[in-house]
């Protein structure tokens, strides 16, 4: 890997920089996320989405009534969508 470091230092000229390798063993993080090939299913996304849509929800003050309007547009405009 370290052949990389010279030609990519060559690419960036204009810079001080001082670049070292680190093998992924040591990025365990990064290493760990690298492997992880299972894809997102649309479970996930979904369940994502609802966290997200409940956080909004509690962080802003808006009446039961408003919000049930928000959703039946919402709806409203994703069948228009849809079609």
């Amino acid at each position: 890997m370290t052949h990389k470091l010279p030609r990519l230092k060559l690419k960036i000229p204009g810079y001080d920089v001082d670049l070292q390798c680190i093998h992924g063993k040591s990025l365990i993080l990064a290493d760990a996320l690298s492997r992880d090939k299972q894809p997102k299913t649309k479970s996930d996304t979904e369940q994502e989405i609802s966290i997200h849509v409940n956080l909004v929800k509690k962080s802003m003050p808006v009446s039961d009534d408003i919000w049930k309007t928000i959703a039946e547009e919402t709806n409203t405009i994703n069948g228009s969508i849809a079609h």
